[in-house]
């Protein structure tokens, strides 16, 4: 009985939060220069709530720097998935 009962508690939280999942929203912005996938990334952060992530896909060499800035200025998290992929997770 005590198995079962574990089984239906499991079974209640994965229910009870596959409401709450949020997709990944992605941003494009290849072939725009500073400060625009900066600029672009801060609309696409307002519009979204605190936990959602971001990927930003950019390929301007400033990126990186002006993100971590960015990051440092507002808060938000970011993690670097490759050379031109940025996570972004809203923080507040």
């Amino acid at each position: 009985m005590a198995k079962l009962l574990n089984y239906w508690h499991f079974f209640q939280e994965l229910f009870q939060s596959y409401g709450k999942t949020k997709m990944v929203l992605e941003l494009d912005c290849r072939g725009k220069r500073c400060p625009m996938p900066i600029m672009e990334l801060s609309k696409k952060i307002k519009e979204s709530e605190i936990g959602q992530e971001v990927l930003l896909i950019s390929d301007d060499p400033a990126t990186a720097a002006d993100l971590s800035a960015w990051a440092r200025m507002t808060g938000n998290e970011i993690k670097v998935v490759s050379a031109d992929n940025f996570l972004i997770t809203k923080s507040n």
